[in-house]
């Protein structure tokens, strides 16, 4: 698999790559930066579309192939969908490759049809200081939370895939606190960050007690710290605002036991 000039240079990442495995990527052609996807339901959210998350998972992947470097941040910005069925292909295109980082984006499209596109940096500085900030909240076991309420979302979906516990929610303070599991350990994997990064529309919900309304994400980004091995993941999601049909929130994801493994920010389509 090809990787960018700068790839050989650098030490071996210490987090591992994806493969793209869980969510069916394939490679199009041995020599090309290209990669496809079909959509299955469990890709998709309610609304029957590839859902952003497992998109960005998906772009994120097929960058990390690319430039054989491991994920740093990634951003999405959504303007068409996928359907069930059809066949997504991620064209990526290396525009700087350093001794340590690669700036890189993706185009995701459906024939001639445009679906989102993607940017990044990619790659680890090894050694230097680690510290992060914050704490996670305190709540409950998971065992002891009751699953997120998921409405009208479509058997076989992406949502029904994940299990999702509310651990704890503060309507005055925008806060909502979530323990997620997912399928195969995707959850302990860079792309699993990505797709649980967007969970920010359900914290939004549960807050406004909205929980039948539609979400369509116009962009997701998220910031990889570190991977851990843990049966489950915290996710601390805070709304920021709501309005003009629009809304805006971040969430952080820990480990079990207090470690920071990620940040993601998004925006979305929400009418209220």
């Amino acid at each position: 698999m090809a990787q960018d000039p700068g790839a050989a240079e650098s030490a071996e990442p210490t987090r591992p790559l994806g493969d793209g495995a869980w969510l069916g990527l394939r490679r199009v052609e041995p020599d090309a930066q290209c990669w496809q996807l079909t959509v299955v339901p469990r890709l998709c959210g309610r609304t029957g579309n590839l859902h952003g998350g497992c998109s960005l998972a998906t772009a994120a992947t097929a960058i990390e192939a690319a430039t054989g470097r491991p994920l740093t941040w990634a951003t999405a910005q959504y303007v068409g969908r996928a359907t069930v069925g059809e066949t997504v292909t991620y064209t990526v295109q290396i525009d700087s490759a350093g001794n340590r980082t690669s700036q890189a984006r993706a185009v995701a499209t459906v024939g001639d049809r445009l679906v989102a596109n993607f940017g990044g940096a990619f790659g680890q500085r090894p050694g230097g200081t680690v510290r992060t900030w914050g704490t996670p909240p305190v709540v409950p076991r998971p065992e002891d939370c009751p699953p997120y309420a998921l409405g009208v979302e479509p058997e076989g979906s992406f949502h029904r895939t994940v299990d999702l516990r509310v651990a704890a929610q503060d309507a005055d303070a925008g806060t909502v606190s979530f323990w997620v599991r997912m399928p195969d350990g995707m959850h302990q994997t860079a792309a699993g960050l990505a797709m649980l990064g967007d969970y920010v529309p359900a914290g939004f919900r549960l807050v406004l007690q909205e929980t039948e309304k539609p979400a369509s994400s116009l962009d997701n980004t998220v910031r990889v710290v570190a991977l851990e091995a843990a049966e489950w993941l915290l996710l601390d999601v805070r709304l920021g605002a709501v309005g003009g049909g629009a809304a805006h929130g971040d969430l952080r994801a820990w480990s079990p036991s207090g470690r920071l493994l990620g940040l993601a920010s998004q925006t979305f389509a929400f009418n209220i």
